[in-house]
């Protein structure tokens, strides 16, 4: 747990953790590091987040979304006291029942655990259908056991679904093999899909200033290469 002068200002109100969680609940990724600080905050935290996970558990009964965040909650002891076997059982009927968002948890915990079997079995059937999270994922797992080909074809299907992440890192695999068509196929994608301008600006140089030498022929066919990509895979994730 982190100390009081971690965490300066007044802890978030009960709701505002409710809102919080049901961000996590539903795969948004700017919560993660919000929820990754309440999880180690300190001992005067704990009455609004037991506040906090009490408003859920009322919110449960028939609610299927407030069953979903209060098993989060209980997975990871946020608010209350862990119960992993009650979460996961929540978790594995919701991801049985096609929730793409309860496989990448389930996937999450497993690969924690270090039980690959259940890992890559939920993030496979979360990936189907598209969940880009669960793609990248699966990249992680191959990569932790030395398979680079396999780890950079689940970071393609990620960028494809949508992760930024992804895109940044194919920018970087592009980098290292030191093609310089590839390194500008790869900007363009990030280009295109750059979160903000500055970043889209940023892509555009660098991809005059890698391409720069190859003539305007080459270095066009290179960007259309990468805006078809992009165009071919509309983001989904």
């Amino acid at each position: 747990a982190g100390t009081q002068k971690d965490f300066p200002g007044e802890p978030p109100d009960a709701d505002a953790i409710v809102d919080l969680v049901r961000q996590w609940s539903a795969g948004k990724a700017e919560s993660l590091s919000r929820i990754a600080v309440l999880l180690r905050a300190p001992p005067e935290f704990t009455p609004v987040l037991r506040a906090a996970y009490a408003k859920m558990a009322a919110m449960a009964e028939g609610d299927s979304e407030a069953e979903y965040m209060v098993a989060l909650c209980r997975l990871y002891g946020l608010g209350t006291e862990g119960d992993e076997a009650a979460a996961m059982a929540i978790l594995a009927e919701r991801a049985e029942a096609g929730d793409v968002n309860a496989m990448f948890a389930v996937a999450v915990r497993a690969f924690e655990r270090k039980d690959a079997e259940q890992c890559i079995r939920a993030a496979s059937r979360a990936a189907e259908r598209g969940h880009g999270k669960s793609m990248l994922l699966l990249s992680k797992f191959w990569r932790d056991r030395g398979d680079e080909k396999e780890s950079a074809m689940w970071m393609k299907k990620a960028a494809g679904a949508g992760e930024w992440t992804a895109v940044q890192e194919m920018v970087s695999i592009a980098e290292a093999s030191r093609d310089w068509e590839e390194i500008v196929f790869w900007l363009t994608v990030a280009m295109l899909r750059a979160p903000d301008p500055a970043m889209a600006y940023r892509c555009r140089m660098l991809i005059a200033y890698v391409g720069g030498e190859s003539g305007e022929e080459a270095l066009q066919k290179a960007m259309e290469a990468g805006e078809r990509w992009h165009n071919d895979h509309p983001a989904i994730g």
